[in-house]
């Protein structure tokens, strides 16, 4: 099984002098394709800044980092831009929808941007918030769901361009039992119905129980 993610020796500094953080550790990390793995850790072990290392959100300080088999750490931003949008679908604890746009085009944009037709768009969009059982709230603004609806949309956002990997950070943390239920179950079919690798950096406890693998990150470093 090839793999999606390969991190070595990753460290990641924030700050200099009584500012220094070393929020991550000498990270080795290597991800399987289709993989569901669910890194759990307080707040403030890393899992943040793991997470968006992984995503190509942000650069380690020193280390080498390969996504869906290509080494990130030569690309300027605007080729990890183009990258992220066809290789990897992200999931913030808030959702970061645009408020100001529909369900369904929040969902079409990140199509639209990549270069597919406005109408044939919508049409993907709106086909895939119906399958993430949200096709009622598809003219709905972020501030007309719930909360659990929103990351519903999200999910679906993340999905819509196809990607080989969707990395979730917090997924469940704002949500209700109910709700935490519905991503999660979401997230699973995403892995295994869809082929999506799947990375969730939680500290909930209840995400280990859908997902492949599970790991400790503490203190910036991963435990097994």
């Amino acid at each position: 099984m090839s793999e999606v993610v390969r991190l070595r020796g990753v460290v990641k500094i924030y700050g200099s002098g009584a500012l220094r953080v070393e929020a991550l550790r000498g990270v080795d990390l290597t991800v399987a394709r289709g993989e569901f793995l669910c890194i759990m850790g307080p707040s403030g072990s890393g899992k943040t800044t793991l997470l968006n290392i992984i995503s190509t959100l942000d650069r380690p300080t020193r280390g080498d980092v390969k996504v869906c088999g290509v080494d990130v750490g030569g690309m300027g931003g605007e080729e990890l831009a183009r990258f992220r949008l066809r290789h990897i679908g992200v999931v913030f604890q808030f959702h970061n929808l645009l408020p100001e746009l529909t369900a369904l085009d929040n969902v079409a944009l990140p199509l639209i941007i990549g270069g597919v037709g406005v109408r044939e768009a919508r049409r993907r969009a709106e086909e895939l918030l119906r399958r993430m059982g949200v096709g009622g709230r598809l003219a709905h603004r972020p501030s007309e769901m719930s909360g659990g609806e929103r990351q519903r949309v999200a999910v679906a956002r993340a999905l819509a361009t196809e990607p080989e990997l969707l990395v979730c950070d917090e997924p469940t943390g704002s949500l209700d039992y109910k709700s935490k239920l519905s991503v999660l179950e979401l997230l699973r079919e995403a892995n295994r119905e869809m082929g999506v690798t799947v990375i969730v950096a939680t500290h909930d406890p209840l995400v280990s129980r859908f997902s492949t693998r599970v790991l400790q990150l503490v203190d910036g470093v991963i435990k097994g």
